[in-house]
């Protein structure tokens, strides 16, 4: 089974994330990652993480990772990617975090039958399964095989000029650097790209060019 998390309350920064219990790898994308000390204007309530509910401080692998994002990793033996970055879990988690935005009006759709893009994220088909109320550390369980449908069903819809974040990942990992990409790098890269995250209640897309540009210039940082 996988379990599926909630990131922090209610607001601006709240995620999902999900975990494979026989996974050996640390999310890629840790505890309080991403939230801006301040909220965007049109996003007044900033979500916050409940470290009491958590058992307390940030882990100190946590701390570094949110601190020092270009801290250095060394290669995990035997994976296919140098840095374990091709499993479905690290993908899964990347759309998620791009989805963050749709989180609550996903959540809160009211007529099931009114047809809406969000069926083609994969927020949407994991929160069938929530509880009413997503508060931070609220967690469900879904079959780990489901991980990977999430991905080809949000792979199925297709934008002229804009892009998935199911599609994002795709390139990333066809990406002839991607082999050099670690996990702060992959970090690094989901802050630059999530500044161009849009969603006018069908989903999260981004411009293409935007992703382009944004994607070319971080990974000829890596060929330096």
């Amino acid at each position: 089974m996988a379990t599926v998390s909630v990131i922090g309350s209610r607001g601006f920064g709240q995620r999902l994330q999900v975990s494979l219990g026989d996974s050996p790898m640390e999310p890629v994308f840790p505890v309080g990652f991403g939230i801006p000390d301040k909220p965007p204007a049109d996003k007044p309530v900033l979500s916050v993480i409940n470290y009491e509910k958590r058992g307390g401080l940030p882990s100190p692998r946590e701390s570094a990772q949110l601190a020092s994002p270009g801290l250095s990793q060394q290669p995990i033996p035997g994976s296919g990617h140098p840095y374990g970055l091709d499993t479905t879990q690290v993908g899964v988690d990347f759309v998620l975090f791009m989805e963050r935005c749709c989180i609550y009006h996903v959540h809160q759709l009211h007529d099931a039958e009114e047809p809406n893009g969000h069926a083609f994220t994969a927020l949407a088909p994991l929160l069938t399964q929530a509880p009413t109320v997503l508060d931070d550390c609220t967690s469900w369980q879904i079959p780990a095989s489901e991980l990977d449908r999430l991905l080809e069903l949000s792979s199925a819809l297709h934008l002229d000029g804009e892009l998935t974040p199911v599609e994002m990942w795709m390139r990333i990992k066809q990406h002839p650097l991607f082999h050099k990409l670690n996990r702060e790098g992959l970090q690094q890269l989901s802050q630059a790209l999530i500044a161009g995250v849009q969603c006018f209640g069908f989903g999260a897309t981004f411009e293409e060019q935007f992703f382009a540009s944004t994607l070319e210039e971080f990974f000829g940082t890596l060929e330096e």
